[in-house]
């Protein structure tokens, strides 16, 4: 190491001295610039140092300037310097920010900017998948605007990172029981009893495995698997424990057997004297039994035990209904009334509760009670309207409907209003065989979308009206949140049959059908007519669906995507409707090409254009490419409502 003095600890400059043979003699500066030169001594540890020391400098600097640009970015992100420091933590980072996204959206949502707070809810649940709170806000969001299919494959993907608690899985299993799939139910309900299970032991909770058993055994009722839920109650719920005590009698009651039932209800009873369902299903198995004795001494101990509630006196007139004892049932009425006549939340739950067994004499007393004192009419019109609709009594279903419109009372919600206009024009769909009709019907259920039951009764009604093609349509409509739905395969083979029964198919439809026993002599067939007769290519369609032969129901999908370029190209929005919602809802890719098809015919076919667009935002609302269309063809684009916000 060379002397003299260090810059930097990292340079020397040093004078090299020739020196002369007087070397006791100090050297003047100018005979040292004449005997000498300057040397320049770079410290290789030194250079080392200070580029570790620039490097370490480098890194902290753009970690703080990485960490600022997150914070800009995300302004409800947790982050420490430390988390952007440390690569040990950087596989943290996207959770981080994916729990920042979610709390932006939220607080967005809170001060009713929904749709922006949806996309970043969606936005921060890509980056935490495991996050079972926001998965369950987005499933709410979803439902709230009538995308059940959706929000089920939402909540079940949900299940593979864990175990996500009750209130998760009340909403999935409720909606899977809305849409009626019980094979899907049932199976859901075993993944999630799998992870309940996998968590450790001191963090699982007796209730919270009560409720996934009785879950299970719920779902293996709904799937038609009757023994294995009396199985599962009878191994996992203690011998006296009033749910297995319940299901055990009911389904004995059911199962017509009325006596086991009675003697098992009789034994819930006395192991369980204060608990009023044990008296209520020991007077139903007594009534069964027709031990109208038993009967009236169950009744008598379920009025001891709630007497100053009206639940208990609606149950008994109930079942003087039921077993025909009609002067008793009015006669307990009259005390009903009597006692509790003041309240116009008697007269809501005893409308309902006569609705359920029919009791029309019980509703005209009702009514002329209500006259009498005065109060609304409307709990009473609403149960005559349930019942007519059951019943297909059109005229008198169009006269109740008048009545709840005009009569005073409570103002209306909007669904009770889009209720009652969807059931008059089913009424006049019935009674009326014009087109004008048909249509309106199915326009307003297009525009309102239901529950699965109003569908059914939509359906069930025409086809007993006759008004086959209609039915079709609206099964077409309940198609798309309900695709799965164990009903409506029910109901399509009905209609198939009906169509097939009905079908004036000519002779060369019939032939042309005949000479196309494999999908592949369709497709050719297709393939040489789509270019040069589109409109033949057309007929094909509705001629396969007449012959029903036995390739269709396999290759359905490629059929139905064949025929959508097609409808949309023609004039029947419905049939067009159905053919994407079906496209949506089993290809990931589907909005990519929906949206190309949309821009090619655009100009030539605007509405069918538009009605792809709309159907492609119904299921996926921030698609971006979908979202830009609507602002060039739809000035004012349509939003979720805030209603389905949480």
């Amino acid at each position: 190491m060379p002397g003299g003095r260090w810059h930097l600890a990292l340079v020397n400059l040093k004078l090299d001295q020739r020196i002369g043979k007087d070397k006791t003699a100090t050297p003047t500066p100018i005979e040292l610039s004449e005997r000498g030169n300057h040397v320049l001594h770079v410290s290789l540890r030194g250079f080392l140092l200070w580029l570790l020391g620039l490097a370490i400098s480098g890194y902290l600097l753009g970690v703080v300037v990485i960490h600022q640009r997150l914070e800009s970015r995300y302004p409800k992100i947790e982050l420490s310097y430390l988390d952007v420091a440390l690569p040990t933590r950087w596989p943290d980072l996207n959770r981080k920010r994916g729990k920042a996204l979610i709390t932006q959206g939220r607080e967005l949502i809170a001060n009713k900017k929904g749709p922006q707070g949806f996309s970043l809810l969606r936005q921060g649940l890509a980056r935490t998948p495991e996050d079972f709170s926001a998965r369950l806000d987005v499933a709410r969001i979803y439902t709230g605007i009538r995308i059940q299919p959706q929000a089920i494959k939402l909540l079940r993907e949900g299940l593979v990172y864990g175990y996500p608690g009750r209130a998760y899985l009340e909403l999935l299993f409720g909606l899977l029981t809305m849409s009626d799939q019980p094979e899907v139910s049932l199976e859901t309900v075993k993944l999630a009893l799998n992870q309940f299970e996998a968590i450790p032991e001191a963090e699982r909770t007796v209730e919270e495995k009560r409720f996934l058993d009785k879950s299970l055994v719920t779902a293996s009722i709904d799937a038609g698997r009757l023994e294995d839920a009396m199985q599962i109650a009878e191994t996992r719920f203690p011998d006296d424990d009033a749910f297995r005590l319940r299901l055990l009698t009911e389904t004995l009651i059911k199962t017509k057997r009325p006596t086991e039932a009675t003697t098992l209800a009789t034994h819930w009873a006395t192991v369980l004297p204060s608990d009023p369902l044990a008296w209520r299903t020991l007077a139903i198995a007594e009534r069964e039994s027709n031990d109208f004795a038993g009967m009236e001494a169950a009744l008598d101990q379920l009025d001891r035990l709630d007497s100053a509630h009206p639940d208990s006196l609606l149950f008994r007139v109930s079942q003087y209904h039921q077993t025909r004892r009609e002067q008793l049932a009015k006669i307990t009425l009259d005390r009903l009334i009597l006692r509790h006549g003041a309240s116009e939340v008697f007269y809501a739950a005893a409308s309902d509760a006569f609705h359920e067994i029919g009791y029309d004499e019980g509703l005209d007393r009702l009514e002329r009670e209500i006259l009498e004192q005065g109060l609304s009419l409307h709990p009473v019109l609403w149960a005559r309207l349930k019942l007519s609709t059951e019943r297909k009594q059109w005229p008198e279903l169009a006269r109740l409907i008048e009545r709840l419109k005009t009569s005073p009372g409570p103002r209306l919600k909007t669904d009770e209003l889009v209720y009652l206009d969807t059931m008059d024009k089913l009424t006049r769909a019935c009674l009326e065989g014009g087109s004008g009709t048909q249509r309106s019907l199915i326009e307003i259920v297009g525009d309102h979308p239901g529950a699965l039951v109003l569908y059914q009764t939509l359906i069930s009604a025409l086809l007993e009206a006759g008004r086959t093609q209609t039915a079709r349509q609206i099964l077409v409509l309940a198609e798309g949140p309900f695709a799965d739905a164990r009903t409506l395969r029910d109901l399509r083979s009905r209609i198939d049959a009906a169509l097939a029964a009905t079908a004036n198919v000519t002779p060369a439809s019939t032939s042309a059908a005949a000479n196309m026993p494999t999908w592949q002599e369709f497709k050719a067939r297709f393939d040489s007519r789509v270019n040069s007769a589109p409109n033949e290519a057309i007929t094909m369609f509705s001629d396969i669906r007449r012959a029903q032969p036995d390739w269709l129901e396999e290759h359905r999908t490629e059929l139905e995507a064949l025929e959508l370029p097609l409808r949309a190209r023609g004039n029947d929005p419905l049939l067009l409707q159905f053919l994407v919602r079906a496209m949506l809802a089993r290809d990931t890719l589907a909005p990519e090409n929906l949206l190309h098809l949309a821009r090619e015919i655009y100009p030539s076919f605007p509405a069918n254009a538009r009605l792809i667009l709309k159907e492609t935002l119904r299921l996926h609302p921030e698609n971006e490419d979908a979202l830009a269309l609507q602002r060039i063809w739809e000035p004012a684009p349509t939003s979720p409502p805030s209603s389905a916000l949480p």
